[in-house]
C-alpha cells in the first residue's frame, strides 16, 4: 500500500515495505533489540518513523534496512545504536539520517551498499558514518558534533561538506577517510561559493593531531579556511593532519593572502578563493 500506518513489531520479525511513496511509522515493541525493515517493489521515495519503547532501559540496538529498488528514504531512529544499510539500486539514492536521542552514538553503516548515496544529516549525536563503494555525498548539517565523529566513504569519486556553525562548538574528534577515487572535502562552511557568514572550521580551530583529514588514493582536494596570511599552526595542520590531498583550495576573509609552498609537504595545487 501507500501509507504504512503505526505497525508493532518485535524483535523476530521482519517488515517488508512494498509499493510506491511508502511512509508511516514503526513502533518497536519493549524488549526488541532488532529492527529488519525491508524496502521491495517499485518504491520511489520512503519517509517514516522508527519508534522504540522508552522504557528506562529499554534500548533498540541494531536496525537493519535492505533494498533494491529504494530512491529515497528518511529515516529518523530513537535509541539505536546502530544502523545497517544495504541498498543496492541502478541510480543515486537520497538517504536522511538521523538519531535522536542525545544519549546515543550511533554507527551508520552502508558499507555494502554499492549505489551512489547522497547522505544528510542535520543530527549531532551520529558518531560513524560509513559508505559503499558508489560515488557518494554527505552533507553534515548539524549544529556540531556532539561525540567523536568518524567518517569514511571508502571507493568511488565521493564528496563531503561541513555546513555546521561552529558557534555551537565540536566536543568530539573529527576524522574523515575518503578512501580511493577523486574526491573532496570541505571544511569551510562557505559550501564553495564564496559566501560565508563566519562561523566555518578555520585551521586554527583544528584540535592538533586528533582531528584528521585523509584523502585516500586518486586525486583529491580539501577546501579549507584561513584568516588570509598563513601562520605556523595552520602550516602545521596542513603537513600534520591533513594528509593524502593533491589539491589545495583556501577560502580566506581578505584579500591580503600569502602562503609559502615551501613549507608544505603535500599538494600539488593551491588556489585562493575569496575575499567573500
Amino acid at each position: 500500500g501507500e501509507y504504512v500506518d503505526t505497525i508493532e513489531l518485535t524483535g523476530d520479525q521482519t517488515l517488508v515495505l512494498t509499493g510506491e511513496y511508502v511512509n508511516g511509522d514503526v513502533y518497536m515493541k519493549k524488549g526488541a533489540t532488532v529492527a529488519n525493515i525491508v524496502f521491495d517493489g517499485t518504491v520511489s521515495a520512503n519517509e517514516f518513523d522508527l519508534y522504540q519503547d522508552g522504557s528506562e532501559g529499554n534500548a533498540l540496538d541494531t536496525i537493519n534496512v535492505t533494498s533494491s529498488t529504494i530512491e529515497s528514504l528518511s529515516l529518523w531512529t530513537y535509541n539505536a545504536a546502530q544502523v545497517n544499510i544495504d541498498i543496492d539500486t541502478d541510480g543515486a539514492v537520497d538517504l536522511e539520517l538521523a538519531s535522536v536521542d542525545a544519549d546515543v552514538a550511533a554507527v551508520i553503516d552502508a558499507t555494502s551498499s554499492t549505489s551512489d548515496l547522497n547522505v544528510s544529516t542535520d543530527q549531532e549525536d551520529v558518531a560513524v558514518l560509513l559508505t559503499g563503494s558508489g560515488d557518494d555525498t554527505v552533507d553534515w548539517n548539524s549544529d556540531g558534533v556532539a561525540n567523536d565523529l568518524s567518517i569514511e566513504t571508502n571507493a568511488g569519486d565521493d564528496r563531503v561538506n561541513f555546513n555546521f556553525d561552529l558557534d555551537s562548538g565540536i566536543d568530539g574528534v573529527v576524522t574523515v577517510d575518503l578512501g580511493a577515487g577523486n574526491d573532496r572535502i570541505d571544511v569551510s562552511n562557505t559550501l564553495g561559493d564564496g559566501s560565508y557568514d563566519g562561523n566555518g572550521l578555520y585551521l586554527t580551530e583544528f584540535k592538533a593531531e586528533q582531528d584528521h583529514f585523509d584523502g585516500g588514493d586518486g586525486v583529491d582536494e580539501i577546501t579549507v579556511l584561513s584568516g588570509g596570511v598563513m601562520v605556523r599552526e595552520e602550516y602545521d595542520r596542513l603537513n600534520l593532519d591533513i594528509v593524502n590531498f593533491e589539491e589545495l583550495r583556501i577560502m580566506t576573509e581578505n584579500d591580503d593572502n600569502e602562503v609559502d609552498a615551501s613549507r608544505l609537504t603535500d599538494f600539488n595545487k593551491i588556489t585562493f578563493d575569496g575575499a567573500w
